[in-house]
């Protein structure tokens, strides 16, 4: 899990990642499983924290988890 805090704007956000296995098929008895990691932009509010990004990828090798994250943020607030 990763988690990170900032300001910006005046305002106080938190991301967070999480790894979360997902349950893809069954066949003959086995399940098998893959790997995703969900990805939350929350913003504090008067009484807690609000999701207010939301994204999702499968576990890729070689992909960059730094550069998907700075997407994700220029794709939440717009940049």
């Amino acid at each position: 899990m990763y988690k990170k805090y900032w300001n910006e704007d005046g305002k106080r956000y938190m991301i967070k990642i999480n790894e979360v296995r997902v349950n893809t098929s069954r066949e003959h008895g086995m399940t098998y499983y893959k790997l995703v990691q969900k990805l939350k932009i929350y913003q504090k509010k008067f009484l807690g924290w609000r999701c207010i990004y939301l994204n999702q990828w499968d576990e890729e090798k070689g992909v960059d988890l730094i550069k998907r994250i700075r997407e994700s943020t220029n794709d939440c607030f717009g940049k």
